[in-house]
């Protein structure tokens, strides 16, 4: 599949219980190379409580890019398995991998589905 992932990207943080609230979109791009955009949403921007994800995505209007070579940022791959994570992969040995980039496990059916796994 070719062209852009679109996420949208959402956090029910600041009052459990309550509506999520859109935090922003993260573009996936290039799966091979790996690399990604996000933009915080305007609804995030007016929000009382908003606050940057991370020091690469300072609050404000306009797109943020990855590093080339970095599949995400670093606070929306955290839940990323480390290296022996990515060789076990899906399939629960590390003899065989399934060539899911640390993007899709990070974001998990959402985009297995959006790229056809």
């Amino acid at each position: 599949m070719t062209g852009d992932t679109e996420i949208g990207v959402y956090t029910d943080l600041l009052q459990p219980g309550a509506d999520c609230i859109r935090v922003g979109t993260l573009w996936i791009h290039d799966r091979r190379q790996g690399s990604a955009s996000f933009e915080y949403s305007q609804e995030w921007l007016n929000h009382p409580h908003s606050y940057e994800l991370e020091p690469m995505l300072p609050l404000g209007r306009g797109k943020y890019h990855t590093a080339p070579g970095q599949a995400l940022f670093g606070s929306m791959s955290d839940s990323a398995p480390d290296r022996w994570g990515r060789r076990l992969d899906t399939t629960g040995t590390p003899q065989r991998s399934t060539g899911i980039s640390d993007g899709e496990r990070s974001l998990g059916g959402a985009a297995l589905s959006a790229w056809g796994k």
